[in-house]
């Protein structure tokens, strides 16, 4: 057998000419970190009594195409299916955690479903994927890690379900997202650096509930024309829309009280904007290098900081 076997543990892996298949017979538990990484296969058959998938057990197995996970697996260490080319990403029932870039740098599928059972997708897990078009976040997932989907430039669709409750920074960038994007308003502050980068959004949509929007939220999405926001809205954080070069429309909410430093910075299809009476500051550089914004309603009585409109149209 091309495959030594040690207290049902598979711990070594021969490679045998001309054979592409294995089967990993019934008993077996676990496999060991490394053990097939960079290996020739094209399929592998898993036992029923599979619980665990050593750290980039597979990786870099870049033939690897067929690999239809048991579910009783547990766990599935970091990177072990890493840089293959899966036709298909199933994740057992027993799986509630994706550890780091595990199916990082895959290329073999275009449509994604991660089922509500997984609560944490975390970081790299599916970057670099650059086939994927389709993703779906079924309710039940809560945590998307830091750049869990980075450099996937041709995704086309993704929806946020409304558990989740973290997603952490740089999570889609360089991704080719959705033209919509809504942010469902069981969520109160949109995430930091959210879909900063993002090349593909053209449209935001904050649903009633959302509170906050964080820093750099939104910021360089350069193909970002429309944004709604809901009348729950009460804060804006540094440079939220900063470097969106397309924005040519956004309603602020009345209830708003600042528009912080560079919030708005670069915006340069921005023509009008309307400033609610609740606002009692605009911060330095705020609509600085607008160049196409001439009309601006605000109360009278507002703080306007330095440079909050230097290089527009505003008289």
């Amino acid at each position: 057998m091309s495959i030594e076997i040690k207290d049902n543990i598979v711990v070594k892996y021969v490679p045998e000419l001309g054979i592409d298949e294995i089967t990993i017979p019934e008993g077996v538990t676990e496999i060991a970190p490394r053990v097939f990484m960079a290996s020739n296969l094209y399929k592998v058959n898993f036992p029923e009594s599979l619980k665990k998938i050593g750290e980039s057990a597979f990786e870099f197995s870049r033939n690897l195409q067929y690999a239809h996970l048991p579910d009783g697996v547990e766990e599935l260490g970091e990177r072990c299916f890493a840089v293959t080319g899966i036709h298909e990403v199933n994740i057992p029932k027993s799986v509630t955690v994706l550890h780091k870039a595990v199916f990082d740098g895959c290329m073999g599928y275009d449509t994604l479903v991660i089922p509500g059972h997984v609560k944490e997708i975390g970081e790299l897990v599916f970057s670099a994927n650059r086939g994927m078009r389709t993703v779906v976040l079924e309710e039940g997932i809560e945590k998307i890690g830091r750049r869990a989907f980075n450099g996937n430039p041709d995704l086309e669709e993704l929806n946020f379900p409304r558990s989740i409750k973290e997603v952490d920074a740089y999570a889609f960038d360089g991704s080719g997202a959705p033209k919509k994007v809504t942010i469902p308003g069981t969520v109160k502050k949109v995430w930091d650096e959210l879909l900063c980068g993002n090349m593909g959004v053209r449209e935001v949509i904050l649903e009633e509930g959302v509170e906050e929007i964080g820093v750099r939220s939104f910021a360089y999405c350069s193909k970002l024309e429309c944004v709604s926001l809901p009348r729950s809205l009460k804060t804006l954080a540094f440079r939220a829309f900063s470097g969106c070069t397309n924005l040519k429309s956004i309603e602020l909410p009345d209830g708003l009280t600042e528009i912080p430093d560079y919030a708005f910075y670069a915006c340069r299809h921005l023509t009008e904007i309307t400033i609610p009476d609740s606002v009692k500051k605009i911060g330095s550089n705020a609509f600085c290098g607008c160049g196409r914004l001439e009309k601006v309603n605000m109360p009278a009585d507002v703080e306007i900081g330095e440079l909050a409109f230097d290089g527009t149209l505003v008289k």
